[in-house]
């Protein structure tokens, strides 16, 4: 039988273990929204380093006045401002600490903000306090060697057979192969595909998103669009029939080769014409051609074009207004660089080639062209990548 006296004993234990168990209650949501936050909060500090790093593509490394507010920017667009409702975001290059602390091209940063939460705000009114790090660095792995850019042309490999591996081509044009072997790493491409009894022997043609024009992550072609050469006191050559001509760096407003054979001493040679060689074979190490907006077109049409660039790889650079023809065409192309026209069709007839970026609004090679057996001689590409070290 139950006394009076314990009547009302079970309701003081009911309404204790009511506000335990709405207090783990409360404390799951707090953490579970804490985590939601945490993982928001790193993705901004992701987006900042990234950003940040973007911006030194664009300039030199070490730049701390260009990755600031590159990253500062981003991490305000996921919803974290500095100085804003006691956030801080911290963006250093290069890092203060860790395994990038020496590296010029790296970007760290930092967010710090407080999050507001439920039950646990009446032990910490001023919310939890969380700090996110991410670090983003520069890194020369991209292996893209073939771009076509213009959407409305048609990119062609007649008889083509391409050496490339290790090479990635993106096209935002349509495509168009007739015959050959194709060996590439990737193949991508926005437009219409015509494949006509082609061997494809690694990568098959895949649809992709548009390609957008590389020249920023190019460290030699970012500099000479930011600092193209001087187009003064520029000459006219022509060459007919002297052996072993020597031709010095300078500006040409007319390149005409007749005859005989041409060397090219080390330098940046500027054409605002006319570049016609008609046979001579040409040479010339530690070269960079730059065809200014009224230069062209430039046709090479000699037995052979032995080029090769100056240390960052820039081997011939063409204004983005210039629609000029670029044609190198003989039985032995002996290239090397990047080659850089993006509002032109080139065009690309023999064999022969080592480490090539071709960048054109459009592309033909006809024959067989061994585009990337390889990398430059220090192993890296030219083209430069942006990835998440931490």
């Amino acid at each position: 039988m139950r006394r009076k006296s314990e009547s009302g004993a079970v309701l003081p234990l009911v309404a204790i273990s009511l506000a335990v168990m709405m207090g783990f209650a409360g404390m799951t949501v707090d953490v579970g929204y804490l985590e939601y936050q945490q993982r928001q909060q790193q993705s901004a500090a992701d987006a900042a380093a990234i950003g940040g790093a973007q911006q030194l593509l664009r300039s030199t490394c070490p730049n701390v006045g260009v990755a600031r507010p590159a990253g500062q920017l981003d991490a305000a667009a996921a919803g974290y401002t500095d100085g804003t409702g006691g956030t801080t975001v911290n963006i250093q290059n290069p890092p203060p600490s860790g395994p990038y602390a020496t590296s010029s091209c790296a970007v760290y940063a930092q967010i710090t903000a407080p999050h507001r939460t439920t039950f646990a705000s009446f032990f910490r009114p001023g919310g939890m306090q969380e700090t996110t790090e991410a670090t983003a660095t520069i890194v020369n792995n991209n292996d893209g060697c073939i771009y076509v850019l213009d959407p409305t042309a048609r990119f062609q490999l007649n008889g083509t057979s391409v050496n490339a591996p290790k090479c990635g081509i993106n096209s935002n044009a349509s495509v168009q192969v007739n015959g050959g072997t194709i060996d590439v790493g990737s193949f991508g491409y926005l437009g219409s595909l015509q494949s006509n009894g082609v061997t494809y022997k690694d990568a098959q043609p895949q649809k992709m998103i548009q390609v957008q024009d590389p020249c920023p992550l190019i460290a030699s072609c970012a500099a000479m669009a930011a600092s193209p050469p001087a187009q003064t006191s520029c000459s006219v050559y022509t060459e007919n029939g002297v052996a072993n001509a020597d031709v010095k760096p300078g500006c040409y407003s007319s390149f005409v080769l007749n005859g005989g054979s041409v060397h090219l001493e080390p330098g940046t040679y500027t054409f605002t014409g006319t570049v016609m060689d008609n046979g001579p074979p040409v040479t010339g190490s530690d070269v960079t051609i730059y065809v200014s907006a009224t230069g062209g077109p430039v046709l090479f049409n000699g037995s052979s074009v032995t080029l090769t660039p100056p240390a960052g790889g820039l081997l011939f650079y063409q204004d983005p207004s210039n629609k000029s023809t670029v044609q190198f065409n003989g039985s032995n192309m002996d290239l090397s660089g990047v080659m850089y026209a993006p509002g032109a069709l080139g065009q690309i007839n023999g064999s022969g080639g080592n480490y090539l970026v071709l960048v054109f609004g459009n592309v033909q090679l006809n024959g067989g062209f061994t585009v990337d057996p390889g990398k430059p001689v220090d192993g890296q590409s030219y083209l430069r990548n942006i990835v998440l070290a931490q």
